[in-house]
């Protein structure tokens, strides 16, 4: 479990990837499962001038908060619905690659951190 401080700043960063993600799309379906504009982050509240932050949604903060493959896999996007998803490929559906742009775009921005943080120190 995170502290309430790095959840708040998670949560907050998770706006900036909700935002990437949805502007990399063309499905509208697609971009309601990653927006919620109802999310009650507290550092989202104070941070957010004139309601402009894209707020991510329950499933993007899922997303970027748990350990493993299996439990994002069984518990994201169950609102979807499956004739969205039926006639789509079995690897390239819309499921399949909005997990792939959030998890990609959170690592990337992670990774990014990290390697600034090194550079500090050296």
């Amino acid at each position: 479990k995170l502290s309430p401080f790095i959840d708040g700043v998670t949560d907050y960063i998770l706006c900036f990837i909700a935002r990437k993600v949805a502007s990399k799309i063309n499905c509208d379906i697609c971009k309601t499962f990653l927006i919620d504009n109802s999310n009650n982050s507290i550092l989202i509240k104070l941070k957010d001038r004139n309601n402009a932050l894209v707020k991510p949604s329950k499933d993007v903060l899922y997303i970027c908060k748990v350990k493993t493959k299996r439990e994002v896999y069984g518990s994201v996007f169950s609102r979807m619905d499956n004739n969205h998803i039926s006639g789509q490929s079995l690897f390239t559906n819309h499921r399949d690659q909005l997990l792939t742009l959030i998890i990609s775009s959170y690592a990337h921005l992670k990774l990014k951190s990290i390697g600034k943080q090194q550079e500090k120190m050296h």
